[in-house]
C-alpha cells in the first residue's frame, strides 16, 4: 500500500481536488490510469497466480501496513474485507481540515484493484 503514510493525506487532498475540478467520473478514470501504468507486473501477478495469491496479497500488505484486512475466495472471486483501515487511523489522528476522509476515499481501492485484477469495478 502506501511506503510512506504521510501519503494517505496526501491522496484524500487529490481526490477532493479532482472530483471538485473534474467530477467523480474523470477521477475514477485517473484512479484506472493509475492501475493500467502502475501496476501492470502486479496485474501479470495476480493473473498467474491466482485468487489465493491475491487473497494472501491483501492481507498481507494491510498488516505491513498496520491494518487488518480478511480475504475469502469462492467460486474463484476473491472478497477483501478490512477490519482496520491504516488510512483511516492516520487520516483520524490529525486536527486538519484537508484530512477530513472525502465520501468516496475507498473507493479507489475497488476501481484501481478492479482493474489490476481485469474485474469490473
Amino acid at each position: 500500500m502506501a511506503a510512506i503514510k504521510e501519503w494517505f493525506g496526501l491522496y484524500n487532498i487529490i481526490y477532493d481536488w479532482f472530483e471538485k475540478n473534474y467530477g467523480y467520473q474523470k477521477l475514477e478514470e485517473y484512479w484506472k490510469y493509475i492501475a493500467r501504468s502502475c501496476y501492470s507486473s502486479l496485474a501479470a501477478e495476480f493473473r498467474d497466480k491466482g485468487p489465493e495469491y491475491v487473497r494472501d496479497y491483501f492481507e498481507t500488505i494491510f498488516e505491513k501496513d498496520g491494518g487488518q484486512a480478511i480475504g475469502t475466495v469462492r467460486k474463484g472471486r476473491v472478497t477483501v474485507e478490512v477490519l482496520e483501515s491504516p488510512d483511516v487511523r492516520w487520516l483520524k489522528a490529525f486536527d486538519n481540515p484537508a484530512f477530513k476522509i472525502v465520501p468516496y476515499y475507498f473507493n479507489h481501492y475497488e476501481v484501481i484493484f478492479g482493474e489490476i485484477a481485469g474485474w469490473p469495478a
